[in-house]
């Protein structure tokens, strides 16, 4: 080939050569100092010999693909060895690797399943550029000369992304041909930052076979505080006067509900399970529940489901179900019954082991107006979730009793509507343990109907937060970093703005300096020490503020001075999880025992008012399920939610006051602990607190979390939520709309929702009905006589309260309570609208933000942004924003007559 030839294959082919850029080196002309292993680490013998190192960098040779990468034999980081290897890589494309490979692959001539792989990234998970950051995939050759490339990390965030040292586990789920050889590791990325030069530090590999040695745990209590009643997730049903009959009848068995609200009848033909089951609501067309409903069991061979007997006693229709399969034969135990308006059907596999894998709830008639409504924080996993169905006048939901099931998740099953049925709920799965077994189908499902849409909310069977006295009235805070003197001036800024009563959390970095870890450890950062900390949150405690700190027990560093492989979590294949940055999914049950132990030494330690017990519930409980056989009930998701309930409940105990976590699938939890971040895709999702309102509220005061500036008050107040202080004046406005009013609805039971449309009021299943809401002009009213108006439309809301006219502009808010001087009001001045202005009083803070515009109406008015707060015996004026005039009724501070004494305060 001559070299014109060769220049015309590079242009036509630009960046696609391979070519090897050398062997490594032993001297690294980047180091500077010499490194320290991991200070965690310091008591740590090597559990297992290395199969290789970078102790000789010479026996190892760089391949690259659109890239540039050299390595070096260096001392600036290490873990166990004296040497590590470091990797100078500069990619020249989006899609890149390169590969660290031995120059003589050694044989793996010893039984192993699993390889562990030291190595120290160069992006943070949290930072913009960590989409740039590298996979690692081991090389493994087999016995015919072909190279496998196998994923190092089998679950969880799979990339590079740590700054710090991290033990890369892979558990061998293939089989490989052998004898096999130990190649080395390729780094691969399709979204490369091209032409920038990064670092990372590569040590010990360790190749081993897995021993899973018997483990034993504390005992967990069998009687705990949840659920409440045998009942547990039956729904609400708002008639008294009502009655349930059962009835045999030819062919069939008949469930009725007759109320003075209307009539439900169910008809069951058991001989055909859950695709015998119909329902006829107030003479309506008879509607088939579960088309093409099935219970699968793994199997090549034909399923055949025979009934072997029935009988009825009392209100339960008891059927035994024989399932055959080829030879295979197994009994299942079940019952179908009545309360209130929904049928209940139980289902029990006989013996200690299942064979059944799913069941899928398939399809409901659905009629032409039929549609599917997503549930605000009614969730199975993040974005996944059930929904309702509105079909003809009527409310279907269905959902399995979360505190009785033995399956591994519940799954959504992709909600839509199709041909005239719909999906609205998937099912439930069981997944084999690594041992290959499963657990035996336990399931007992709510069939919830109902012409009332709040009549089909599944009840969160928990207890209520006893600290709504301690919490209800204060902020939430969120604060972190290791900068002292940057953290108490946020404190006195707001302090300085007259914000008094706020519960302020601090974030991971009291407990780590860098990349290390920072959960279940008991030292906290070394440049801040205890006694730093411990004086810290006193002072915060003196502004009057509640301080804690963060505590976590779902993550585990493999460089944490208590780090145990046995305490990680395996998936159903053995994996393990990757939970966090450089972190894996610790045993929820271990999790459950640490933090037992942890929790009163922290609270003692620092002498906190309360604990912010980060990710429990931002995490679906099925994602945290442990697969592994040596754990009591293993391979259910229910555990998670028993073993990370009690969790929250001893967080409570041990801090002696409020506890908060970080929220997203936080229902499940709902009053095991006393608060969360509201989070949820809320404005993707329709305007539709009744759940929330009805059933999360009532047992606990979550944090609103919107990250639009503009409608935050408007979410907060919509969902019944505390608020959340965000930095300088916007904090200021939050506080002062929302947190004199939270005493009169956080956690009160909820009286009235209505949906406004030209002048009418709509109860919610009719909102729903005429589509409202999407974009609701929103009304509450609690039992405590609380009242809030909200404007999620596009268009202006007029509302005349005492005779006076509010006009709200969307996502504006009229919030009041009647017969006190106790309101919030962010709309238009006047009825010109001409501007818009946020006001709010009350006994112990009144405030104005004007909008730079001149306000003449109204008890507090003026020009500028202003607040008149209540300090003990003393009222103070704080002028907060370009303040021209400050104008105010005395009456507002409640002083007799005489004259006002202005004292400057620094």
């Amino acid at each position: 080939m001559n070299t014109r030839l060769i220049i015309l294959l590079i242009l036509f082919f630009p960046f696609k050569l391979i070519f090897a850029q050398g062997t490594g080196q032993n001297s690294d002309p980047y180091q500077k100092t010499t490194g320290e292993m991991p200070y965690e680490m310091k008591d740590r013998k090597e559990k297992r010999v290395p199969f290789v190192s970078f102790n000789d960098a010479r026996k190892w040779e760089i391949e690259t693909h659109n890239s540039e990468a050299r390595l070096y034999r260096t001392q600036a980081q290490h873990v166990y060895r004296k040497y590590s290897g470091r990797v100078v890589y500069k990619t020249l494309a989006r899609k890149a690797w390169f590969s660290v490979k031995l120059k003589n692959p050694v044989e793996l001539n010893q039984p192993w399943d699993c390889i562990d792989f030291w190595n120290y990234g160069d992006h943070w998970m949290w930072e913009p550029d960590e989409k740039h950051a590298m996979v690692i995939y081991v090389l493994i050759e087999d016995s015919k000369g072909k190279t496998h490339e196998i994923r190092m990390v089998q679950d969880g965030s799979i990339r590079m992304t740590y700054k710090y040292w991290f033990l890369n586990h892979m558990k061998l789920n293939k089989n490989i041909e052998g004898p096999v050889k130990f190649v080395g590791y390729k780094f691969k990325t399709n979204n490369a930052d091209a032409g920038v030069t990064h670092h990372i530090f590569l040590e010990s590999t360790y190749v081993y076979l897995e021993e899973l040695n018997p483990m034993r745990f504390k005992k967990f209590p069998e009687k705990r505080p949840f659920p409440l009643r045998d009942k547990t997730i039956l729904p609400i049903n708002k008639t008294k006067n009502y009655k349930n009959t059962v009835s045999k009848n030819v062919n069939h068995y008949t469930f009725s509900y007759s109320g003075t609200d209307g009539t439900i009848i169910y008809s069951v033909k058991p001989d055909e399970m859950l695709k015998g089951i119909t329902v006829k609501v107030n003479n309506q067309k008879e509607v088939k529940l579960f088309n093409d409903s099935e219970i699968t069991i793994d199997t090549d061979d034909r399923v055949n489901w025979k009934t072997v007997s029935g009988r009825l006693k009392n209100d339960t229709l008891f059927v035994t179900y024989r399932l055959h399969a080829g030879t295979l034969q197994k009994d299942f135990n079940s019952w179908y019954t009545i309360s209130q308006k929904s049928l209940i059907w139980n289902i029990e596999e006989t013996g200690k082991e299942g064979i059944v894998s799913k069941i899928k709830l398939g399809a409901t008639d659905a009629a032409a107006d039929a549609k599917l409504v997503p549930v605000p924080f009614l969730n199975y996993n993040y974005k996944k979730r059930p929904n309702i169905l509105y079909s003809g006048g009527v409310f279907y939901f269905t959902m399995f009793d979360w505190y009785y099931t033995n399956a591994s998740l519940f799954y959504e099953g992709f909600p839509r509507i199709k041909n005239n049925r719909a999906v609205y709920n998937g099912g439930v799965k069981y997944i084999p343990l690594i041992n290959g077994k499963r657990n035996p189908l336990r399931e007992k499902l709510f069939i919830n109907v109902s012409t009332d849409v709040q009549e089909v909310f599944p009840t969160i069977d928990n207890p209520a937060s006893p600290m709504k006295s301690v919490q209800a009235h204060r902020f939430w805070a969120i604060n972190g970093g290791t900068d002292l003197k940057k953290l108490g001036a946020f404190v006195s800024y707001m302090r300085s703005k007259g914000l008094n009563d706020v519960t302020i959390r601090y974030h991971e970095g009291f407990w780590r300096k860098g990349g290390e870890s920072y959960t279940f450890k008991l030292t906290p950062n070394p440049e801040l020490g205890v006694e730093n900390i411990r004086k810290y949150v006193a002072w915060v405690q003196s502004q009057g503020w509640k301080a804690g700190l963060y505590s976590n027990y779902t993550d585990l560093a493999p460089v944490n001075a208590n780090w145990n492989e046995d305490w990680v979590k395996r998936g159903p294949r053995g994996e393990w999880e990757v939970s966090w940055a450089r972190n894996y999914s610790p045993k929820p049950q271990i999790a459950w025992e640490v933090e037992a132990v942890n929790a009163p030494i922290i609270h003692k330690m620092f002498n906190t008012d309360h604990s912010y017990c980060d990710v429990h519930t931002a995490i679906s409980p099925m994602s945290r399920v442990d697969y592994d056989y040596r754990v009591p009930e293993a391979g259910k998701f229910r555990r998670v939610i028993e073993l990370y309930g009690m969790l929250l409940m001893n967080e409570r105990k041990a801090y002696k006051g409020p506890v908060y976590s970080e929220g997203h699938n936080h229902w499940w939890y709902a009053g095991l602990l006393d608060g969360n971040y509201a989070n949820d895709y809320l404005e993707q999702l329709p305007v539709f607190p009744d759940f929330q309102l009805l059933q999360l509220h009532p047992k606990q005061m979550d944090a609103g979390n919107t990250h639009d500036k503009d409608s935050y008050i408007a979410y907060t107040l919509a969902y019944g939520n505390i608020g959340i202080l965000s930095n300088g004046l916007d904090a200021v406005r939050r506080y002062a709309m929302i947190q004199p009013l939270q005493s009169s609805y956080v956690m009160e039971p909820v009286k009235k929702i209505a949906y406004y449309k030209n002048g009418t009021a709509y109860n919610s299943s009719e909102a729903i009905k005429n589509d409202l809401i999407k974009a609701p002009k929103l009304y509450l009213e609690y039992e405590t006589g609380f009242k809030a108006y909200i404007n999620f439309s596009g268009s202006d809301w007029e509302i005349k309260v005492d005779n006076e006219l509010y006009i709200l502009p969307e996502y504006g808010v009229l919030a009041y309570r009647p017969k006190t001087e106790l309101m919030s009001f962010s709309g238009w001045y006047d009825n010109d609208k001409e501007f818009k202005i946020d006001r709010s009083i009350s006994p112990e803070l009144c405030f104005i933000n004007t909008n730079g515009k001149s306000v003449k109406k109204g008890k507090i008015r003026g020009k500028g942004m202003y607040l008149l707060k209540k300090e003990k015996s003393e009222w103070q004026i704080i002028p907060l924003k370009a303040v021209e005039k400050i104008d105010f009724d005395r009456s507002l501070l409640n002083l007799k007559s005489g004259t006002l004494e202005l004292i400057p305060v620094n």
